[in-house]
This record gives C-alpha cells, structure tokens and sequence, in this order.
C-alpha cells in the first residue's frame, strides 16, 4: 500500500488557489500584486492561527494569573515574541498592528495586581518602531 492509497476521504480539501489555504498557521494565497497586473503567492498569518494568540493573551492578562507586573510581562513577551518571530516571514504587518492594539486592549482592562500609578503596560518587542 502505497503513500497515497493510505489517504483517507476528508482528508484532502481542493482548493480554488484564489481563496487559497490554510497550511501550518498561514494562510497562503494568490492574489493580484499591488500596481502590477502580475500574480503572486502571499502568505500570512491564518484567523485561527490569530484567535489563538488571542485567546492565550486573554488569559494571560486575566486578574488572577499574575502576581506581580514584571511577572505578567515576562509572560506575555515570551508569548508574543515567539508568535512574532514564526509569522515573521509572511506579509503581517498587518495582522501584528492588530494584534498590537488587541494586547494594549486587554492589558488596560484593569490594573494588574502590582501596577501602581497608572503607568501603561509596555510590552516588549510589539507595536515598537525599530530606531535605525
């Protein structure tokens, strides 16, 4: 038996390459290039793959789950840095804009235990523009 008689129905899903498909976290795709009328292959990051990360930051900024705001921090840019860092290689910007309000978002919901006058959270590495 060989590798392709082992595949099971369902498994395999035909795709049109113009609504494209999800593959290890990214959504690849071909579409139009901006100013051109020549086609390309973009990838970036799939809304699964997004919902995740977001999902994970919700609970890491939850009220209980951190004792004090360095440990919070430390917590999220591990999380976030790693994400950051897969998804690197794709057309994101976009998608880390987002993802960058959505963590300002849930990180001034309420204070976390340990924050005292009412300095923003920062988060290292996310949302900052790099000085050249």
């Amino acid at each position: 038996m060989g590798p392709i008689q082992s595949i099971e129905r369902g498994q395999i899903r035909l795709a049109n390459s113009g609504e494209g498909f999800d593959f290890l976290g990214f959504h690849i795709q071909r579409r139009r290039k901006r100013g051109t009328n020549k086609r390309a292959v973009y990838t970036y990051p799939s809304k699964k793959a997004l919902l995740r990360i977001l999902d994970k930051v919700r609970v890491l900024t939850r009220r209980g789950s951190h004792t004090t705001l360095t440990v919070l921090l430390h917590r999220l840019n591990r999380v976030l840095r790693g994400w950051c860092n897969y998804f690197k290689h794709g057309v994101s910007a976009a998608t880390f804009g987002y993802l960058d309000a959505q963590v300002s978002l849930a990180s001034r919901m309420g204070p976390p235990l340990g924050h005292e006058h009412g300095t923003p959270l920062r988060v290292h590495g996310v949302g900052e523009a790099s000085s050249t």
